[in-house]
């Protein structure tokens, strides 16, 4: 595609957002104001309540208000959980009336609005209990220090916790055939081989999707996966990956994955 059709096809897409979007950046904007910090927490809500609270109680534990962002949930606990979360203040609640998927925040109408620093969450993650109350300044020092967009959390994998009996395939046509079948484990120790110089943290370079981070637009340069992994106190568990400490039971699993197809994951058989 040449760069004039690829110009056309990005404003088409971003008038088309905005038409979508309605009144939900407004709506972004006025809870941005109403939390006060420094550094914005984003959850991204879909028909996953019980992570969403979860997540809030986590991060109110550490000071800290969060901004839901709800893709327009249809689960009638999780329409629940965010009244609640409403009504008591504890996080700031967006309610949109489309499902824009895990990377909302990210889109035109509503990244265009944040701040040049902000961070942003799955909700379904179990926080170190040492985390640091001040780790979200500490992430992005580590993102300047690196001059990458991101620093997130590294995802732990204990010995001893029970992961799920998941696959996820790999394929590449270029520049020859490729594939191969990654077990959890496998997938994830990928992100332990780059461990960079740091006088005081364990930081490892490794791209970070939609786990928790610090995000910093002035260092953006066209890479969403330009990141790196922070661990020790800021190791985090990813609850659908062990089925022992995991929220969510079977029909709510269920509710939520008729409406989110995203994930690589394959249940093996």
């Amino acid at each position: 595609m040449n760069t004039a059709l690829q110009s056309l096809s990005c404003d088409l897409r971003r008038r088309w957002l905005a038409w979508r979007a309605g009144k939900g950046p407004e709506a972004l904007a006025r809870a941005l104001s109403a939390v006060q910090q420094d550094i914005p927490v984003l959850l991204v809500s879909y028909n996953n309540g019980v992570y969403v609270q979860h997540m809030t109680q986590q991060l109110r534990a550490l000071g800290l208000c969060p901004v839901v962002l709800d893709n327009a949930s249809t689960d009638g606990q999780t329409k629940d959980v965010l009244v609640r979360l409403s009504r008591s203040g504890d996080a700031q609640v967006v309610r949109l009336g489309y499902n824009f998927g895990h990377k909302v925040a990210f889109l035109p109408p509503f990244y265009d609005i944040l701040p040049d620093v902000f961070s942003c969450s799955d909700p379904d993650l179990l926080l170190n209990e040492d985390m640091p109350q001040d780790f979200l300044r500490q992430l992005h020092e580590v993102a300047q220090r690196y001059r990458v967009f991101k620093a997130g959390l590294a995802l732990d994998l204990p010995d001893d916790l029970e992961v799920i009996d998941a696959a996820y395939v790999k394929v590449k046509c270029k520049p020859f055939p490729f594939r191969r079948v990654y077990s959890v484990r496998e997938w994830e120790a990928r992100f332990w081989r780059k461990p960079l110089d740091h006088p005081t943290l364990e930081v490892y370079a490794a791209p970070v999707d939609t786990t928790l981070a610090v995000y910093d637009k002035r260092l953006y340069d066209g890479d969403f996966f330009d990141a790196v992994r922070v661990a020790g106190a800021f190791r985090c568990l990813h609850l659908p990956w062990h089925p022992r400490v995991d929220l969510f039971d079977a029909q709510t699993r269920k509710r939520y994955l008729q409406g989110n197809r995203i994930s690589s994951w394959l249940k093996k058989t």
